[in-house]
């Protein structure tokens, strides 16, 4: 999006100077420069217009989808205190399996729909895979398991993470959502989500998924790690530093987290020394 207005500046700017270039020369010399140079600006500007409207429908798409998976989860949450009022013990839970409305099918066998398909199998197909660097394998596993069974939690998520690591956001916003959709109570589809805009550098948006995450899971060492990372490109230093520290309490083996927390350290305390102006403490 900055790119585009930028480019449009600069379109603007060169338009203004060659029009001033142009009123010094002669009218025949003038319309045979000009006439050319107008409908190469105009199709510029046509094509600068289209970017900015598919970033902005894009961006639309993509809150709309949010808003819909953290309504879809507002009401799955009430939905199962309810039952879990109505029915002590009663209590849904989400883990490898079908979620449906009140209680969760467990995968020990074959998905449903298709007896011949190993899940756990295809899982563990698509975890090597990845693990090997071989996405494209560990994608094909995953797909093969969704198209048995489209609602499994764990394939949509893993899938989900693994377009994100190759680039293709749109296909892994919707495994991402659809994940959040199917277990609205787990935090690991928000943190996904805000790992897609973080990738997009789009700190502000991957903020707001790490926020709501650990209001779902409070001792999420990831998501501490991330927002305090998202902090620390935007130069808000003291969250960063706040948020690093509590995920390098929680997990200390998360890579490279101790060199974060003590660069951030370091510019922390340059900050705090006279002259140095006080950045960082802007959310």
């Amino acid at each position: 999006m900055r790119a585009v207005l930028c480019g449009m500046s600069i379109g603007l700017l060169m338009g203004a100077a060659c029009g001033g270039v142009m009123s010094q020369l002669p009218v025949p010399l003038a319309y045979q420069v000009g006439v050319p140079l107008a409908t190469a600006a105009g199709i510029t500007g046509l094509l600068w217009l289209r970017a900015l409207v598919r970033g902005l429908v894009r961006r639309l798409r993509e809150r709309l989808a949010l808003r819909r998976a953290r309504k879809q989860r507002r009401s799955e949450v009430a939905r199962a205190r309810g039952i879990a009022r109505q029915e002590p013990g009663a209590r849904p839970v989400y883990r490898q399996g079908l979620v449906h409305d009140e209680v969760t099918v467990p995968l020990d066998g074959p998905a449903r729909g298709v007896p011949n398909v190993d899940a756990a199998g295809l899982l563990r197909d698509g975890a090597r895979a990845a693990e090997a660097g071989a996405f494209q394998d560990a994608i094909d596993a995953y797909t093969a398991l969704l198209d048995a069974d489209p609602d499994h939690y764990d394939a949509r998520l893993a899938r989900g993470r693994l377009l994100v690591d190759m680039g293709d956001h749109g296909a892994a916003m919707s495994d991402l959502v659809t994940a959040e959709e199917l277990a609205p109570d787990r935090a690991d589809p928000l943190v996904a989500i805000g790992d897609l805009h973080f990738a997009r550098k789009d700190y502000v948006r991957a903020i707001e998924c790490y926020d709501i995450a650990l209001s779902l899971a409070p001792d999420h060492a990831m998501a501490w790690c991330r927002r305090g990372l998202s902090h620390l490109y935007r130069t808000s230093l003291e969250l960063a530093l706040a948020d690093l520290e509590h995920a390098l309490a929680l997990d200390p083996d998360i890579p490279n987290l101790a060199t974060h927390v003590a660069l951030t350290r370091r510019k922390v305390a340059a900050l705090k020394t006279p002259g140095r102006s006080a950045r960082g403490r802007r959310r």
